[in-house]
């Protein structure tokens, strides 16, 4: 596992399937993380943490070894 640190770039909601909502962060890590050079990411979360996050908060993300990079797999 892989640690980058990165900021809270956004917070948005949607609806997903049968009208259930779902809460989405954005997340701009300092360094990319796979060949194409992607820096940004956005995490499905629940509802009290995307209530309770800050935009611009500084949070730390996990990343696991794919052959094409670094995959995220959470954010703390």
């Amino acid at each position: 596992m892989t640690h980058r640190t990165g900021r809270v770039i956004g917070k948005r909601n949607k609806y997903g399937l049968f009208g259930r909502k779902k809460y989405f962060i954005s997340v701009r890590f300092d360094q990319s993380f796979d060949r194409k050079g992607t820096d940004r990411c956005e995490y499905e979360v629940d509802s009290d943490l995307f209530n309770n996050i800050i935009v611009g908060a500084f949070v730390k993300g996990e990343f696991e070894q794919v052959p094409e990079g670094l995959r995220p797999v959470y954010f703390y």
